[in-house]
C-alpha cells in the first residue's frame, strides 16, 4: 500500500521527503504528505488522477511513476488486502494512467530495458558501466566483470576477478545508486579473446538483454581489429540481434557526487523515406533519459543542379525521353537550383513534430553534403562541434561511415537495429 499512495503522490506532484515518517515509510518518501492531501478531498484527488493521460504528463514524471511500479511491494492483491476497497480505487486509476503512458509511442518508451555490460578494468569499459547507468531506466541492468587470462598472468587475474565484482557492486550501489532488484554482477573468467564474443552471445540469452554496452579501447583500429576485434564483430555480425553502444575511453562520464547529468545525443538519418526518419528516430528515443537533449541530423544533396555532365550520357537512355518526346523533367529531378528544396522541409518539419510529441529538448540540422568531405568525417566534424555524448546511427548505414564515425568522432557510438 505504501507504494501504491507514493505513486499517487508523484502524479499529483508531491515531492519526497528526508524527514522521518509516522508511518514508517522507508526514506525518503512522499508517502505521509500524499495521506494528508488525500485525506483533505480524497474524491476529488482520485478523480484528478483517473482522468491523467499521457499527453499530460511530462517523461520525468511517468518515469518516476513507471519506476515506482516495479518497485517490490507494488501489487493489486497487497492492495487490496492493505486498503480494502480505497487500494482497489487508487491502484486502478494508477493503471488506467500506465496503459496511455504505454500506448504513447511518440513519447520516449515506458517499458522495461534490459542492458548488459563488460567491465575488464580499462577506462573504456568503465566508461561503459557509466553510460550503461545513463541509458538504463526500467528493467535490469546486468554487469559482467571480465577476466581473459591471457591478458595477465594467474595472480593478478585472479586479483582482477575478485576486485572487479566487488567494485561493480559497490559503484551500482554507492556511486550509481541503482536499487538492488535493478541490478546484478556476474564474473568470466576466460583462456583467450576469442571466446569473449560466445560469452557476450550466451549473457545476452541468459539476461534477456535488449542492448549491450561495450568499451572501446582502441578506437582508431576499429576497423582492423582492434580489441581483440570484439567491437567490429558487434557492429557487423548478423549474431547480435540487439543495439550496441561502443564507449570510448575519452567518453564523457558523470562526477562521483553527481546522480545524473544530461547529455546530448545525435541521431544520424541515413535513410530520409518518412517511415524510415520515424522509426530511426523511435529506435534512438529508447535511449533517452529525461533531461537529455537531441540532435536530429541528416546529411542531403546539395540544392544546385547537376546538369547534363554525368558519368553516362542521359543516364544509360533512361532520360531520352525528356529530349525526344518533350517530356517535363520529374520534380524530385535535380536539374534546376533548389530541386530538392520542398523534400528537406518537408522532412524538417517531420524531425520538429517528432521532437514535440517527444517532450525532448532538440534540433534538426539537414546539411548539404560537402564537396571533399566524406559523410563519415562530417558526422565526426559535427560532434566535435556540438560537444556530442552519443551519436546513435543504424546498422544498415554504409560500411565506411560507421567505421569512420567510431574511428573519428569523440564520443560514444550507439547502434540500432
Amino acid at each position: 500500500m505504501i507504494k501504491l499512495v507514493e505513486a499517487v503522490g508523484i502524479l499529483l506532484g508531491v515531492p519526497p521527503s528526508q524527514d522521518k515518517s509516522k508511518y514508517k515509510a522507508p526514506m525518503p518518501s512522499n508517502y505521509d504528505a500524499t495521506i494528508n492531501l488525500l485525506d483533505e478531498n480524497y474524491g476529488a484527488y482520485l478523480s484528478e488522477v483517473s482522468r491523467m493521460r499521457s499527453e499530460g504528463l511530462g517523461n520525468k514524471v511517468a518515469n518516476e511513476l513507471f519506476a515506482k511500479t516495479l518497485e517490490p511491494g507494488f501489487d493489486y492483491e497487497q492492495a487490496v488486502n492493505d486498503g480494502g476497497l480505497t487500494g482497489r480505487d487508487l491502484f486502478n486509476a494508477i493503471q488506467l494512467v500506465l496503459t496511455s503512458l504505454v500506448a504513447d509511442h511518440a513519447r520516449i518508451p515506458i517499458r522495461k530495458t534490459n542492458v548488459l555490460v563488460a567491465v575488464n578494468g580499462t577506462m573504456a569499459s568503465y566508461a561503459a558501466l557509466d553510460a550503461a547507468t545513463h541509458i538504463f531506466k526500467h528493467g535490469v541492468v546486468t554487469a559482467i566483470a571480465l577476466t581473459v587470462k591471457e591478458s595477465h598472468d594467474r595472480r593478478l587475474a585472479g586479483m582482477m576477478t575478485a576486485h572487479l565484482s566487488q567494485d561493480l557492486v559497490r559503484r551500482m550501489k554507492m556511486q550509481y545508486q541503482v536499487a538492488d532488484h535493478c541490478y546484478r554482477v556476474k564474473s568470466a573468467y576466460l583462456d583467450s579473446v576469442s571466446d569473449i564474443q560466445a560469452m557476450l552471445l550466451e549473457s545476452v540469452e541468459l539476461n534477456q538483454a535488449n542492448v549491450m554496452v561495450y568499451g572501446l579501447e582502441e578506437d582508431r583500429l576499429f576497423g582492423e581489429g582492434g580489441d581483440g576485434g570484439v567491437p567490429r564483430w558487434l557492429a557487423t555480425s548478423a549474431d547480435v540481434q540487439i543495439p550496441v553502444l561502443l564507449t570510448k575511453k575519452n567518453s564523457r562520464t558523470r562526477p562521483f557526487p553527481q546522480l545524473f547529468i544530461p547529455r546530448t545525443w545525435m541521431v544520424y538519418i541515413d535513410d530520409i523515406s518518412p517511415e524510415t526518419v520515424h522509426i530511426t528516430f523511435l529506435n534512438s528515443l529508447l535511449f533517452v533519459r529525461p533531461g537529455d537533449s537531441m540532435i536530429v541530423v541528416a546529411i542531403v544533396d546539395s540544392a544546385q543542379p547537376r546538369g547534363d555532365g554525368r558519368v553516362e550520357r542521359f543516364e544509360m537512355g533512361t532520360r531520352t525521353g525528356l529530349w525526344v518526346d518533350g517530356l517535363e523533367p520529374k520534380e524530385e529531378e535535380p536539374c534546376k537550383p533548389g530541386w530538392n528544396t520542398a523534400a528537406n522541409e518537408s522532412l524538417r518539419q517531420q524531425i520538429e513534430g517528432m521532437l514535440l510529441s517527444a517532450q525532448v529538448e532538440g534540433t534538426c540540422m539537414i546539411i548539404p553534403t560537402a564537396s571533399g568531405r566524406t559523410k563519415g568525417q562530417c558526422l565526426a566534424d559535427l560532434a566535435t562541434e556540438q560537444q556530442v555524448d552519443v551519436l546513435a546511427l543504424r546498422r544498415k548505414a554504409h560500411g565506411e561511415i560507421i567505421v569512420e564515425t567510431v574511428q573519428s568522432a569523440p564520443c560514444s557510438v550507439l547502434l540500432l537495429q
